[in-house]
């Protein structure tokens, strides 16, 4: 299973209620790279929580290990710390951090008041440079008086990096220590002055640092982070954090699969553990969806789901009447889709899905729309309801998406010989194609995996089965990457008798 933001959200969130349940959270929001979208480094995240007490909270901070490479931080306020709304423009934490964050829970609107009265006038030019001069002051806090020949390290770390988030809340939203160091140089040059990120680079010695010499540096390091962070089983605290990449983590709040919840089957996870996996496959009619799905749950061992089956009562009247009933038939097929994804996800172990819930909105629905076949208001209900819906869903850990060209599917529906299909005509094939490449260019719920079906030949020949698995793990795995080289494939093609 792959770690995915829309997951890390979910956790967040269910985080935040089980808090609230059991104390006195009035709200909670999310902040940080994986409200804001952005990627892990490394393959590791934090996920920054904000919670809102009702009084003032017993600590202000906890940092709780998921697993070596993920952790929740978890950061206490005090109701009262919002209590003057207007005041946060001009804070340079909170107010960036209120003004976008992703809301997790907010039953009594509060928070959603504090923010109400924190955005106005947030983006004007004076708040802005408030913001950035009440972040230099805690540069220059740091600093003792007078400076002596040499700083402790760990100051001159905060007096640097606090200095530079004074330059970089002009262009946005300050950042933690190491998106800083990746964001600064472009935020930079925004505000037309790249000698800042400059100074940096040199004020943390990096112009000096010898990539070769690093190596050498981790033991050490290993041995100081260590030291640094023992584990605790202070009940307020949690276990506190361990040095990436040595495993998953003990402790009250378990492993990361657990807590996504993940039963532990399935593809193996690289850390020795087996977890549960949601794959879908999607494609165009004809493209081999359903075949792919019963070789890959054969050569896994993984269960199959296939659409589901049962009789639409709206079929016969939309036929006669493909406008008046488009919706109603739409809706009865996505309420069915829903309801089966919904099974899978509770589903005890690893399983492929043909066809996803996604592409009856974001092609077949469309496409309807497009023709003429669906009024406007009717598309605009069934969208918000198709997204209202899905937004509740957790997205597969990967989207196995089969691309061929209209050729292909034309002589792969001739070959399957299912007599209805026949009729299909190839500009409608041509328009489908066109929402396809549409839709997964613009999917982000999980990591898709484009299979150039037209070159890729699954049934006839094993080894394109042995490259498409092995591609599939690479991207479960984690990996980002994970094309379809032409001379990869051409490869594989030679190895096959027959071939071309």
């Amino acid at each position: 299973m792959i770690v995915t933001r829309a997951k890390l959200i979910d956790l967040a969130r269910r985080e935040a209620e089980t808090r609230a349940a059991s104390g006195d959270v009035v709200s909670a929001y999310l902040v940080g790279s994986v409200a804001y979208g952005e990627p892990l480094l490394g393959g590791t995240a934090d996920v920054d929580l904000v919670l809102i007490h009702a009084k003032a909270p017993d600590v202000d901070r906890e940092m709780v290990p998921l697993s070596a490479d993920i952790h929740l931080d978890i950061v206490h306020h005090a109701r009262e710390r919002y209590a003057q709304p207007r005041g946060l423009r001009v804070d340079p934490w909170i107010g960036p951090a209120i003004s976008g964050p992703v809301f997790l829970y907010d039953p009594q609107h509060f928070f959603e008041w504090a923010q109400a009265g924190a955005r106005g006038q947030f983006f004007r030019a004076d708040h802005a440079v408030a913001r950035a001069r009440s972040m230099l002051q805690s540069a220059r806090t740091h600093l003792p008086h007078p400076l002596p020949p040499q700083l402790e390290a760990d100051t001159l770390l905060e007096t640097t990096l606090d200095g530079a988030n004074a330059a970089a809340s002009l262009a946005g939203a300050p950042a933690a220590g190491r998106r800083l160091l990746l964001d600064l140089e472009r935020r930079a040059q925004t505000l037309g002055r790249p000698e800042v990120s400059d100074g940096l680079v040199r004020l943390l010695g990096i112009d000096r640092c010898d990539g070769r010499e690093v190596p050498s540096w981790l033991g050490a390091w290993a041995r100081a982070f260590d030291a640094a962070s023992p584990l605790t089983t202070d009940p307020r605290r949690g276990p506190q954090a361990s040095r990436p990449g040595t495993g998953e983590l003990p402790g009250r709040h378990g492993n990361l699969d657990r807590r996504l919840g993940c039963p532990q089957r399935g593809l193996n996870d690289g850390r020795g553990g087996l977890m549960k996996t949601f794959v879908a496959v999607a494609g165009n009619i004809g493209v081999g969806k359903s075949t792919l799905v019963q070789l890959l749950c054969s050569r896994l061992a993984w269960e199959p789901f296939y659409e589901p089956v049962g009789e639409n009562p709206y079929l016969a009247d939309f036929y006669t009447d493909m406008r008046a009933w488009s919706f109603h038939s739409q809706v009865f097929f996505l309420t069915r889709r829903l309801r089966a994804h919904r099974q899978l996800i509770d589903h005890p172990t690893s399983a492929i899905q043909d066809r996803s819930v996604y592409e009856d909105a974001e092609i077949f629905a469309r496409n309807l729309f497009l023709q003429g076949q669906m009024a406007d208001r009717d598309y605009q209900c069934y969208w918000e309801l198709y997204q209202v819906l899905t937004e509740f869903l957790p997205p597969p850990d990967l989207v196995i998406y089969l691309r061929a060209t209209t050729d292909t599917l034309r002589h792969r529906i001739e070959l399957r010989g299912r007599g209805y299909e026949q009729q299909i005509q190839t500009e409608y094939l041509e328009q489908l194609n066109s929402l396809y490449q549409a839709w997964i260019d613009n999917f982000t719920l999980c990591p898709v995996l484009t299979v150039p079906s037209d070159d890729l030949d699954y049934v006839a020949h094993t080894s394109h089965l042995d490259l498409i698995v092995t591609k599939m793990r690479e991207k479960l795995e984690g990996k980002e990457e994970v094309v379809f080289d032409p001379e990869e494939v051409a490869r594989v093609n030679g190895r096959d008798p027959g071939s071309g």
